[in-house]
């Protein structure tokens, strides 16, 4: 068995898998997933030590791992980005595996590969696995006109067609989706994309702008498609027409609760129950297409653009804000580029499932080789 694990800022998702019967199979959950709110948690090693002593029964036959984060991952050290937690490194999760799962205390044994747990240690998105995602997902293809363009063409042969992924909540990831020839599978290259600037493109654009430029500069992206984006997007608002604010909402703000005055802005905005909020989404999904379609683009992502998080697809689900979507993702000066843009697919992810199954497929990888390490680790 293997542990897998999916770690934001808001929340935490681990469990405990097995393989299926089949390599084509999804692994096999043992027991059940269990949620945590990340921010109550001194740490991430807290979170995995408090799972684990809930799983004493089975996690002496733990053999590897793969822990994905949402955040910057540089060789084997890591940040969730949100947290004060500091540094995460691939080396102290390893320790504080094989000493709850095998029962090794022994550090010297994590730095011998022979001897050590196999864990992987990435961005949360390199962990989406596109096979699961096509085949077992629920996906919404909001793009009417869109073609499947199953492969991409060289001089040489042709193979699947680039995918890119954008995914909002605490912040905005990017990932490019590519076809490795060699290994004969998908792999996931992680951008730092949400930390680009942000470029308006009209006078409310620039308005916006110049707004939150008053509060910290440069404005990157993600300080308008996320959580704290739409709190941002509802304020300038709120200063520019000083219309009427939900009930409890300034509260959430001044008690700087991000995720919760996101919510009521969602609910309040789709539900048309207040002005400000939905000029919020229409502003917020108007941007979110241009910058989907900016992936699209620098990317040849001619196999579909895939909207996850937490925020965007509940938005761009309701028909209205689909249509303002689409329009701004296939709005581009060039004709022929428009004419391209306007038949890739935009499918949105409406279950956070995928990341932790993929987690789970790259740790089974390395469960024989950790089985390996584990007998080695008891004759010494």
């Amino acid at each position: 068995m293997i542990l897998a694990g999916d770690f934001g800022a808001n929340d935490s998702v681990i469990g405990i898998f097995q393989k299926g019967e089949s390599e084509d199979d999804d692994p096999i959950l043992v027991g059940e997933v269990t949620a945590y709110i990340t921010k109550n948690y001194s740490g991430l090693e807290e979170i995995i030590e408090n799972f684990l002593h809930k799983h004493e029964d089975l996690k002496k036959d733990i053999y590897a791992a793969c822990i994905g984060i949402s955040g910057t991952v540089l060789g084997e050290h890591g940040r969730i980005l949100g947290l004060p937690w500091g540094i995460i490194t691939k080396q102290a999760l390893c320790e504080l595996l094989m000493r709850l799962s095998w029962n090794v205390a022994d550090k010297n044994l994590c730095e011998k590969p022979a001897k050590r747990m196999p864990v992987v240690f990435i961005n949360n998105l390199a962990a989406i696995d596109i096979g699961r995602l096509e085949s077992q997902e629920k996906l919404v293809n909001v793009n009417p006109n869109s073609k499947e363009f199953d492969k991409q063409q060289t001089d040489e042969n042709e193979f699947p067609a680039n995918r890119a992924l954008l995914s909002a909540r605490w912040g905005l990831a990017e990932a490019l989706l590519y076809w490795d020839r060699m290994e004969q599978k998908f792999q996931s290259l992680v951008s730092q994309g949400g930390h680009a600037n942000f470029a308006p493109r009209n006078d409310l654009e620039i308005e916006l702008l110049r707004y939150l430029l008053k509060q910290f500069n440069p404005v990157a992206i993600r300080d308008v498609l996320s959580e704290q984006g739409l709190v941002h997007i509802f304020q300038f608002f709120k200063d520019r027409e000083n219309g009427q604010t939900p009930t409890g909402l300034e509260d959430l703000v001044n008690e700087n609760r991000i995720s919760d005055s996101a919510s009521v802005i969602i609910e309040s905005g789709l539900a048309n129950e207040n002005a400000l909020c939905t000029q919020t989404l229409d502003l917020f999904v108007s941007i979110l297409g241009a910058e989907a379609g900016n992936l699209a683009l620098k990317n040849l992502a001619l196999g579909g653009v895939y909207i996850g998080g937490t925020i965007a697809p509940k938005i761009i689900v309701d028909k209205v804000h689909g249509n303002a979507f689409m329009e701004a993702f296939t709005d581009r000066k060039n004709e022929m580029v428009r004419e391209l843009i306007s038949s890739i697919p935009v499918k949105l992810i409406l279950s956070s499932q995928n990341r932790l199954y993929g987690a789970a497929r790259r740790a089974l990888d390395n469960e024989l080789r950790g089985m390996i390490a584990y007998n080695q680790c008891k004759k010494s």
